[in-house]
């Protein structure tokens, strides 16, 4: 008799969010901690019970805190699930516009207070300079795939995440 391992995982979920602004999209410069390379990546975070009523609230903060960015969410667009080490990683995506278009990459010290120092940049791409992007040239295929959904159209009403009320 064969005996199947099991695995313990911690699960989080995230929020990731395709930011656009007059028919561009922002991205962040952002350190790939296994490559050590800076990479391009769309804003996505870890949804924080003690900060975070949902995970459309985490979505607005983690655009805040990673490029400075004042954002109105308007639909849903993808969800991405993967098997990181010991955490098992269900990511929301969401599409957003910008509302003000002053952005930028957070002070070093902004960015640990945050537990971060990964962002170096932040970037308006047009969608012809998107379309030349290739997997590589992200930090992870979630950002990456996320990018080519958005380019598909692909689009699902916010409305379609609920909050329940705690029993």
């Amino acid at each position: 008799m064969t005996k199947k391992s099991t695995k313990n995982y911690t699960v989080k979920l995230k929020a990731g969010i395709v930011i656009r602004h007059r028919g561009k999209v922002l991205l962040i410069r952002e350190r790939n901690n296994r490559l050590h390379q800076y990479r391009w990546n769309i804003i996505k975070g870890t949804f924080e019970p003690g900060k975070d009523s949902s995970i459309l609230e985490t979505a607005v903060r983690e655009a805040r805190e990673e490029a400075g960015a004042k954002i109105k969410l308007k639909y849903f667009l993808a969800a991405y699930y993967l098997l990181d080490g010991q955490n098992a990683l269900m990511m929301l995506t969401f599409v957003a516009d910008l509302l003000d278009p002053r952005v930028g990459a957070p002070s070093p010290k902004l960015q640990s207070k945050y537990g971060s120092d990964n962002v170096i940049g932040v970037k308006l791409f047009t969608k012809k300079d998107l379309t030349k992007l290739k997997p590589k040239d992200f930090v992870g295929m979630r950002g990456y795939l996320a990018i080519q959904e958005y380019l598909k159209g692909t689009r699902f009403p916010l409305g379609m995440n609920k909050i329940l009320p705690p029993k």
